[in-house]
């Protein structure tokens, strides 16, 4: 243990902790990958009006309650859409018969799609 201590210096303690300061309570400004993220945990697009306030509260934003239930719901629709699609895809290659590497061309094809222009 002393040969592990040894490396440490008094300059790699952190400073004691003091008063809070203002910053230290501000909510994180929103950005689009928040949303992503409740959305993701909502069951419906009709969750969205409950969850609008919750991400108000959590976050310093210039979004309306309106504007921020709206883009959840468009991100849950994405979302059941990209879902439908998948199962779709599998069930066609399953009644077709193709092979496992076809079927997996077409998801990444879809995936490219979907994923095209947001790098």
């Amino acid at each position: 243990m002393l040969g592990a201590m040894a490396g440490v210096g008094l300059e790699d303690v952190p400073p004691p902790a003091g008063e809070p300061s203002p910053q230290m309570f501000n909510n994180p400004v929103l950005q689009p990958e928040n949303l992503i993220t409740v959305a993701r945990t909502a069951f419906g697009p009709g969750q969205a009006q409950k969850l609008a306030p919750s991400v108000l509260d959590s976050f310093d934003t210039q979004l309306t309650q309106a504007e921020v239930t709206e883009r959840l719901q468009l991100l849950w629709m994405m979302r059941h859409d990209v879902a439908s699609q998948v199962r779709d895809i599998i069930l066609l290659g399953q009644v077709c018969q193709e092979s496992p590497g076809v079927v997996l061309n077409e998801l990444l094809d879809l995936t490219e799609l979907y994923t095209r222009g947001t790098n």
